[in-house]
Formats: structure tokens, C-alpha cells, sequence
């Protein structure tokens, strides 16, 4: 098994956890409170600027997983950050996220993280171990 293929496999466990966290009462986050508890938890993500909105009133910021400061403003440093007004809305917002093959979605609430492009095995394994953490 590839490092790749190793990665992928891990996306299901992500994306189990980030929807078992979506049903954990009425919790709503903003951008900055979904990355801060990812971080309490160990995930080292970093939050970019607002990228403006996806027509239908969700927020879209950048980000990145290196958790070394903020994310440029012009680029996605390999991820986004979608935050809807409700779990409803994400929930539209992940699927739609699920179906495309090379991306790498999970949903906490109204939050839904989507990654782009290469994703290594010890990112997932962190990000795995912040969301299951979250889910406790």
C-alpha cells in the first residue's frame, strides 16, 4: 500500500468523525472556533482570510495544515474552510464535497473542511486524532 493509497484510506475515518461530531447538540461555529478547537486538539491547522462566499450565504476561507501561521489571502494553501448558517446547509455543502473524487471533506456542525490536492499519512493520522478527540 502506496502512502497515497494509505491516506485515502484514512479520509473515511475523517470524514465518520467530523459527521458523528455534526449530530453533538447545537454547537455553531465561526471559522476561528472551529480551527482553534481542531488546534486544541492537536490538528495544527491554520486559517487564512475570507475568500468570499459560494452564492448560496456559506462563508469559504483559506487554509492550510501547517498551523504555522495564517494562510495567504490569495491562495488556498491547500484547503478551505466552508462555515454555513446551520448543520442543514453544511450538510448540503459536504455532500456536495463527497462527490468529488479528489478532495478530502469532513463536516463538524455547520463547518465543513475541505482539502485539496496531497494529503500525507501523518495529516491524516493528526487530523484523525484532533476529531475523534472533538467527538469525546
Amino acid at each position: 500500500m502506496t502512502a497515497g493509497s494509505r491516506a485515502r484510506a484514512g479520509l473515511g475515518a475523517i470524514a465518520a468523525l467530523a459527521v458523528a461530531l455534526a449530530g453533538c447538540g447545537s454547537t455553531t461555529f465561526s471559522a476561528e472556533e472551529l480551527v482553534a478547537e481542531v488546534n486544541e486538539h492537536g490538528g495544527e491547522l491554520a486559517l487564512g482570510e475570507q475568500l468570499g462566499d459560494n452564492g448560496r450565504g456559506v462563508e469559504i476561507h483559506s487554509l492550510r495544515l501547517t498551523g504555522e501561521g495564517p494562510a495567504p489571502a490569495d491562495a488556498h494553501g491547500g484547503g478551505s474552510l466552508l462555515i454555513a448558517a446551520d448543520d442543514e446547509a453544511a450538510l448540503v455543502e459536504f455532500r456536495r464535497c463527497e462527490a468529488a473524487a479528489s478532495l478530502i471533506c469532513f463536516r463538524a456542525a455547520n463547518a465543513v473542511l475541505i482539502l485539496e490536492g496531497a494529503i500525507g499519512e501523518v495529516e491524516v493520522d493528526r487530523l484523525a486524532r484532533a476529531i475523534r478527540a472533538m467527538a469525546d
